[in-house]
């Protein structure tokens, strides 16, 4: 059930994700956007039908989508930064980025 857990936890991110780029991204992020909306509903659906096999091979799936369409330069995800007016809340909504970011890279670093 290891791959489960990994995979929920993929999931929680890539949630919060979509709501960063609902109210932070724009035309740059709309490739990563629609890549990390159509993983999340297939995550989803895999999740409710608890298939262990699904699962495995889903994870294989989304980390090939992560580093090969989402770390493209330019548009890639990794590109990725959080633009607003004031200073200090730019800078917390970026660490709050980066720190998803860096989740994403651990979770996906332990997919085989």
């Amino acid at each position: 059930m290891i791959e489960r857990e990994l995979l929920e936890n993929i999931f929680t991110c890539y949630k919060e994700l979509l709501k960063i780029f609902y109210t932070d991204g724009d035309s740059r992020s709309m490739y990563a956007e629609r890549i990390f909306r159509i993983d999340t509903k297939l995550i989803e659906e895999v999740l409710i039908r608890s298939d262990d096999k699904d699962i495995q091979e889903l994870l294989g799936v989304v980390k090939k989508h992560y580093n090969g369409h989402l770390s493209v330069p330019r548009d890639g995800f990794s590109e990725f930064h959080i633009y607003r007016e004031n200073f200090e809340e730019m800078r917390e909504a970026n660490l709050k980025l980066e720190k998803i970011k860096n989740e994403l890279e651990k979770y996906f670093d332990s997919v085989k």
